[in-house]
């Protein structure tokens, strides 16, 4: 969710006028400001993730990598589902992982992507996947 979220993108609309700081300046928004906040490059972004090709559990006991993460946004606008979202994939990665193994030619970081709404792998077929049997070491 982190190299590949399926929203890439998130839309915000500025609900009262306020300054925020960007590149070292002071910048005046007015009420009404259209932002698109482009969370799949923040997430790959050094100064927030340090080495972002890296798939890191441990870069999540960071709090401050934590607050960084957000796939489903954040705030009173965030997703409403988010939570059920969350439970429904560790069920089913649960499932997935206990049952099948996976093995790419290349990594995740450098999988190329589309997305219209949602992000989708380019060539799909790259993923080798096989059931596991009693006995496998993994």
């Amino acid at each position: 969710m982190r190299l590949k979220p399926v929203g890439p993108m998130i839309l915000r609309t500025a609900v009262k006028e306020d300054e925020i700081l960007m590149n070292g300046q002071i910048l005046r928004v007015d009420a009404g400001t259209h932002f698109i906040l482009n969370i799949r490059d923040f997430h790959v972004d050094e100064e927030y993730f340090p080495s972002p090709a890296d798939v890191s559990l441990e870069r999540y006991n960071d709090p401050k990598q934590k607050q960084y993460f957000q796939p489903f946004g954040s705030g009173p606008k965030s997703c409403v589902g988010q939570h059920f979202a969350m439970l429904e994939m560790k069920a089913i990665l649960f499932q997935v992982l206990q049952n099948l193994d996976f093995r790419t030619k290349s990594d995740l970081f450098t999988l190329e992507t589309r997305w219209d709404i949602a992000n989708h792998p380019v060539k799909p077929d790259r993923f080798q996947v096989r059931r596991r049997t009693e006995g496998d070491p993994s």
